[in-house]
């Protein structure tokens, strides 16, 4: 016989809401959204998070234990049943239908992100099918006789309002336990068939709706571990824009401040360079350390942008920079307006112009391209395709230096780039001069990278230089890589 696919995952679909309807387990997953869009506007991390949480977890966790009981009542139940054959497809439809359930309540963690709708689709759906199926276990215990383990008259009003919620699931339950069918839908083999149609259609729609969401990946090798960063919650008021204020990649500040937030004081949740790709810092939804106490109290997400003389380059870089701008805003609920009044996205030269401090970024690196504050607040309104092609002003592209500016240089130190490959041994880095006897910063850890522009030796021990921005100022970091003739590291 020749199966039409297709028509029987829609029947499978269309059985499964049918009977959410015919159930009205549907007004409790109407109940359990609006609970949830009341109690999202106070902030909870997982309301808002983008992507699977603990909580969603524990959601389906619920789900999968009342779908254990209801299996267990089931199976119990088949036994009574006159026609024992039907126990085995009995347990396939079963597994089925739970297996979609599942995939519906996953997908709704993804529609979620999608629509940005606060994680009001998953309680819907998560709900909704755990009140269907909590009925489905009482009707089914109930017909197992489980009313006679509680014999007292005291208790018969709470049996008589059972009797009335359960009665449309017992009279089903009763038909299709000891009526015979007189015949099966699909056999076996169709119905494993449809599980792997289900399984495959469910993949290939929730492939496309991450891609849908965002083209960036976020990469979390930098990221502050769980006891790393602020404590504190931020409000959602700002998203905050800035730029690393030297000539670095964005993997180099991750990695630079993922050792010494404490120490350098400064870190943000993003950073973003090196061809569009976003590196992770601090937790979002707390505080950052970056533009100052009261910006930072009220900004879950702040964005670092890295540094390039390349168009192309530049082009990956700034698409990915706005649209992580735009889905943070979007996802904390704040406006998408640029360096308005109030609420909003905001450059760090906002935040020194109302609120406190001295920088002026992002505006003069992305003057460098053309980029203009018009064509920033525009951007940040519609969004820019990842892949190069976004428009970028046909401003000169600038020259690339082959060596450091001499005045962001240290006195005595010779202009070069390049990147320094720790050894199999830590290295401390110095701040403010090159000396062993100067402020500690962190360790290098082995076989991690540096980036310098510029070298002297002192003494028998060969240094490099970098910058590095604090939150609040640039900062020079020294450390030795040379000892006499010998490299602690390997030169790139």
């Amino acid at each position: 016989m020749k199966v039409n696919y297709l028509y029987t995952l829609g029947g499978m679909f269309s059985d499964i809401f049918h009977k959410l309807i015919d159930t009205k387990s549907y007004a409790v997953g109407v109940l359990a959204s609006i609970t949830t869009c009341a109690i999202s506007w106070a902030g909870p991390n997982w309301v808002m998070h983008q992507g699977p949480t603990r909580q969603h977890a524990v959601g389906i966790f619920i789900l999968l234990a009342v779908f254990g009981l209801d299996w267990l009542c089931g199976s119990r139940l088949a036994k009574k049943s006159p026609k024992q054959s039907q126990e085995t497809n009995t347990a396939i439809d079963s597994a089925i239908r739970d297996a979609v359930i599942i995939i519906i309540c996953i997908l709704a963690i993804e529609m979620d992100d999608f629509l940005q709708t606060r994680s009001i689709i998953f309680a819907f759906f998560t709900a909704s099918f755990i009140y269907q199926n909590f009925k489905s276990v009482c009707a089914n215990a109930y017909i197992l006789g489980w009313r006679g383990y509680f014999p007292a008259k005291t208790l018969d009003w709470i049996f008589k309002w059972i009797d009335k919620w359960l009665d449309n699931e017992i009279k089903a339950k009763t038909k299709n336990t000891f009526q015979l069918r007189k015949q099966r839908r699909n056999k076996m083999k169709n119905k494993i068939i449809k599980i792997l149609v289900a399984t495959l259609a469910a993949f290939l729609f929730a492939t496309s709706l991450v891609g849908g969401v965002q083209a960036y990946s976020i990469d979390n090798t930098y990221k502050l571990g769980d006891n790393e960063g602020s404590a504190y919650t931020a409000s959602n008021n700002y998203i905050i824009l800035h730029d690393v204020g030297t000539e670095s990649k964005a993997w180099e500040n991750a990695s630079y401040l993922k050792r010494a937030w404490s120490t350098a004081g400064a870190y943000v949740q993003y950073y973003v360079g090196d061809g569009g790709k976003v590196y992770a810092g601090g937790s979002e939804g707390y505080q950052a350390w970056g533009a100052g106490t009261v910006a930072n109290a009220g900004s879950p997400v702040q964005i670092e942008l890295a540094h390039t003389y390349d168009k192309a380059q530049f082009a990956k870089d700034y698409a990915a920079y706005v649209n992580l701008a735009r889905n943070s805003a979007i996802k904390y609920g704040i406006p998408l307006t640029l360096d308005g009044s109030g609420r909003g996205i905001k450059t760090h030269l906002w935040v020194t112009n109302n609120l406190w401090g001295n920088h002026t970024d992002p505006y003069d690196y992305l003057a460098r391209f053309g980029v203009t504050k018009q064509k920033l607040a525009q951007d940040l309104q519609t969004g820019l395709p990842e892949d190069g092609t976004a428009t970028v002003p046909s401003n000169p592209n600038p020259t690339t230096p082959t060596t450091p500016s001499n005045s962001n240089i240290p006195a005595g130190f010779t202009p070069e780039r390049g990147t320094f490959v720790n050894g199999d041994t830590p290295i401390m880095d110095r701040v403010g001069g090159p000396s062993v006897y100067n402020t500690q910063g962190e360790y290098l850890q082995p076989y991690a990278s540096w980036a310098y522009d510029s070298y002297k030796r002192i003494g028998n021990l060969v240094w490099i230089h970098q910058w590095f921005f604090n939150g609040e100022t640039n900062i020079s970091v020294f450390i030795p890589v040379r000892e006499g003739s010998y490299p602690w590291g390997t030169f790139k």
